[in-house]
């Protein structure tokens, strides 16, 4: 629907697959090389792709760690920031910790405004993955909908 939009998603698509040397890895950053050459965007979309990158961490960061987590304890690829730099930030990591179950505080501050985010998540049980396999475990997993707020440290 929207050309630009288009145009970084592929971009930040084609992120993940550049380590990966595979036939089939080789053919789908060709087909979006492509469909990227055909878009015609033909203005810089660094900050563009900065942001999107920042705002997939940040859901990541909030997905895969459990709500109040320890920094110590945080799913290891977030524990020393997110990748993305901004000039308004003097480019300094901008680092996350979970202050309590519902509040994840960022430093240095990349939003506007403090920031409520929905979270609707699935914790699947271990126990019942490892008897009985993944598909079980998410047959009885739950949605459970939850309100995750960013905020600046000086707020904490």
């Amino acid at each position: 629907m929207d050309e630009r939009a288009a145009y970084l998603v592929s971009r930040h698509l084609l992120a993940f697959f550049k380590h990966i040397d595979t036939p089939r890895a080789a053919a789908f950053i060709k087909g979006e090389q492509l469909r990227q050459s055909n878009m015609g965007i033909n203005t810089d979309t660094t900050i563009d792709q900065q942001i999107l990158t920042m705002c997939d961490e940040l859901s990541l960061y909030a997905c895969l760690n459990r709500p109040g987590v320890q920094k110590k304890d945080e799913f290891p690829w977030f524990k020393n920031g997110f990748s993305s730099r901004f000039s308004f930030l003097d480019d300094q990591i901008v680092q996350a910790h979970w202050h309590d179950e519902r509040r994840i505080v960022l430093d240095p501050f990349p939003l506007l405004e403090t920031t409520r985010y929905p979270l609707h998540s699935f914790h699947l049980q271990k126990e019942i993955v490892f008897t009985d396999g993944l598909k079980a475990a998410w047959n009885h997993a739950k949605m459970e909908k939850n309100i995750v707020t960013f905020m600046k440290a000086s707020e904490a």
